[in-house]
């Protein structure tokens, strides 16, 4: 889901027959709207970004890799823009200070599902063009991007598919226009969550450090400090989750909601898991319906509400002013809480 300015939420999704189709939600009027069908496909993994003046650009995603989309809530329209020089899926996009987008790794959308991309490009929504900014020093998917501060990017983790998991990091300067080393986490992570606090550093956590299912999601979240450019340890998660959603809250606090807890294959976590289950009496399919709050000044995982029912499959989340956290599952259902 991407929020603009007025309070409004687009959401791109599947209809009943499996085409692509854009929503918006309406704080106003609590009401959901099905919105001009796109001209090009909105795959899964493709990437939204807010851009200003009620414009959301769509970038890739599973089986439309080259489309480039801009949706207009405004004029209820859509700018079908330049392809990128590769198709992508499960990359990042973010929007820099000059109103340009920084897209960055991902998998080659129409090859074999291992081949990841290391190149950086930014895309001018002005000009309708893309220019090569460089390449990553490590191929990664399922990574995070963060701008920072003084308007660098800073990428994190991912997974190279068929190499391993990732603790490298590496930092964009749009000014500088290069990609250089940052500091190692010293945790593979991937599939995680990024954050901007309050006082600009950057907060990532959950995840997992496994390729497969055969281990738990994480339970251990870091930040990243610009100004000493160093990763210190946070308080560790109440629970470890992967296929979360995470919001910042109006306070600074960021909220982690729902996801997966449980390994899926059976292997020695799965066992101990099931094992513990059966003694406890408490069967779960590894939903999880609890939620977690960080507190960046106590350094401290607080309990928050839970979900009713669970939320899995990678939720989103936004927060409205007028509505408090607003979620949507996988399967379309939405839940909201008021802070």
């Amino acid at each position: 889901m991407t929020p603009l300015a007025d309070g409004r939420v687009v959401c791109a999704g599947k209809d009943a027959n499996d085409r692509s189709a854009l929503w918006v939600y309406s704080p106003k009027r609590k009401r959901w709207t099905m919105v001009a069908r796109p001209p090009r496909g909105i795959g899964i993994g493709h990437s939204a970004t807010a851009l200003g003046l009620g414009r959301v650009l769509f970038i890739g995603g599973v089986g439309s890799g080259r489309s480039v989309l801009i949706y207009m809530a405004n004029l209820d329209r859509y700018l079908e823009m330049t392809s990128p020089p590769l198709p992508r899926n499960s990359h990042t996009a973010v929007r820099l200070w000059d109103g340009r987008v920084l897209v960055a790794g991902g998998l080659h959308a129409e090859r074999e599902e291992t081949t990841a991309l290391g190149s950086l490009e930014i895309f001018d929504p002005d000009a309708n063009a893309w220019i090569p900014a460089g390449v990553m020093k490590e191929r990664r998917v399922n990574h995070t991007a963060s701008l920072l501060p003084d308007g660098r990017v800073l990428i994190v983790g991912g997974v190279y598919p068929g190499q391993g998991m990732l603790s490298s990091t590496e930092i964009f300067d749009p000014v500088a226009w290069k990609v250089t080393p940052g500091p190692d986490t010293g945790q593979v992570r991937e599939a995680h969550h990024a954050h901007e606090l309050d006082d600009g550093r950057v907060l990532i956590f959950a995840g997992t450090q496994s390729t497969g299912w055969a281990q738990p999601p994480l339970d251990t979240a870091q930040i990243f400090d610009p100004e000493k450019e160093a990763w210190i340890d946070a308080a560790p998660m109440k629970r470890g989750r992967r296929d979360s959603a995470s919001v910042k809250l109006p306070d600074g606090r960021i909220m982690a909601i729902g996801g997966w807890w449980r390994p899926w294959r059976r292997g020695l976590w799965y066992y101990f898991w099931r094992v513990r289950e059966l003694v406890l009496n408490r069967p779960s399919d590894g939903f999880l319906t609890s939620t977690e709050i960080y507190d960046p000044k106590r350094d401290r995982w607080n309990d928050g509400p839970n979900l009713n029912p669970p939320q899995d499959n990678s939720p989103s989340a936004v927060y409205l002013p007028e509505e408090g956290v607003l979620t949507v599952g996988f399967d379309g259902l939405v839940q909201r809480w008021v802070p």
